[in-house]
């Protein structure tokens, strides 16, 4: 992986995301993840099944705190790559996360020039008190 075919100016994977979710912020937080996956978009919640359809029927509404870990660019530039650890509270008021999550997502770069899901996987640890990671 590389960055041999970006320009000046061109977006990257998880910015385009960032801000369509921006862009929908007064929206459901599903609303953001339904404008940034692909139609065909995988997530696994346990097993493999549709980003969007999953999106469409969750209720609960996280506030996420994103941290990224690692990001890639194929040399085609029209696939990436990014690592986060997410912590996730029930609303942005709380003082601590309740869980913690790593989360790998696969974005493509669509032929309006924006990226998209393609697949979203990832683990989520409950927070405890014997059990609390430091972030």
């Amino acid at each position: 992986m590389g960055t041999s075919r970006f320009r000046k100016g061109d977006q990257l994977p998880g910015r385009s995301g960032k801000a369509l979710c921006q862009a929908r912020s007064r929206e459901r937080f599903s609303g953001c993840f339904l404008q940034v996956f692909t139609d065909d978009a995988v997530i696994f919640a346990p097993g493999p099944q549709s980003g969007k359809k999953y999106w469409e029927k969750e209720t609960e509404v996280p506030f996420l705190i994103w941290r990224p870990i690692f990001a890639s660019i194929a040399r085609t530039a029209d696939l990436g790559l990014y690592d986060r650890s997410v912590g996730i509270q029930k609303s942005r008021d709380d003082a601590k996360p309740q869980a913690f999550g790593d989360f790998i997502t696969i974005w493509k770069r669509q032929a309006d020039g924006l990226w998209r899901v393609v697949l979203d996987v990832g683990i989520t640890t409950i927070r405890n008190q014997k059990n609390q990671r430091a972030r």
